[in-house]
């Protein structure tokens, strides 16, 4: 195989991976409600926090969606 098939195809695989990985974790808590940034990446929390005003917004959060709210992938406060 030449160099650049290997590159492609090792593109390829990275792509699929990634793709599967966020599926997956959309899935698995797809029926807690949350912003929908928060069903996808961790970014906007990173955010939140670096602002120093994350307790504000996940108190804003609590009163829009409810007392179980999905703030991350994998992440759910109560």
């Amino acid at each position: 195989m030449h160099q650049s098939s290997l590159w492609l195809l090792g593109s390829v695989l990275v792509t699929v991976f990634f793709f599967y990985q966020l599926f997956r974790n959309y899935q698995t808590l797809r029926d807690v409600p949350g912003p929908f940034w928060a069903k996808l990446t961790d970014l906007q929390r990173l955010f939140w926090v670096k602002s120093l005003r994350s307790h504000k917004i996940y108190q804003k959060l609590h009163e829009e969606y409810g007392d179980c709210v999905r703030i991350g992938p994998n992440i759910v406060s109560l």
